[in-house]
């Protein structure tokens, strides 16, 4: 038997080609998230709201790449403010959880929003591609009120007090 058999492998290029619509639907690197800047005056209202697209960097932002963005975005009109908040929005939905949670009655977006309390690098888990333009970090910025450098002063009652010197 050494006759030259020709493997039929088309069926594999149909499968994959069959798969390709289902792409969306299969989990990937985070490789880009938006950045939106939220500037709160003095009255809890929002003033103004920046949107920015923003590559990640192995599905992360390093914390220098943070505090760039964040000196970059403390100006507006002229105004000094200072971030409050950072909010990180990461959908790390598994694909057969999707219909679930289209049909669930919980609030299931409480559970990607994550506050980010320090200063570090933000890491975004995988995420189903078609939900990729949803993972997003939010900058919440408050103006920043300097303190009024005013040194109370104390005043003394003046007391006369009339010393005497000994004499030897």
């Amino acid at each position: 038997m050494e006759e030259d058999e020709d493997i039929d492998t088309s069926w594999i290029e149909e499968y994959k080609d069959s798969e390709k619509e289902y792409d969306v639907f299969y989990k990937d690197k985070c490789t880009r998230v938006k950045l939106f800047f939220m500037y709160v005056n003095r009255e809890n209202t929002i003033e103004c709201i920046k949107k920015e697209d923003y590559t990640l960097q192995n599905s992360s932002i390093s914390r220098e790449s943070l505090i760039n963005i964040i000196k970059k975005t403390q100006l507006l009109n002229t105004c000094k403010y200072k971030l409050i908040s950072l909010l990180k929005f990461n959908i790390s939905l598994d694909p057969v959880d999707i219909e679930d949670i289209l049909y669930a009655d919980n609030d299931y977006g409480k559970d990607f929003l994550q506050r980010e309390t320090n200063l570090n690098s933000i890491i975004f888990e995988d995420t189903i591609t078609m939900f990729e333009d949803f993972n997003t970090i939010y900058f919440i910025y408050y103006p920043d009120v300097k303190p009024k450098h005013e040194t109370k002063r104390i005043f003394f009652e003046k007391k006369t007090h009339k010393t005497r010197r000994k004499r030897a």
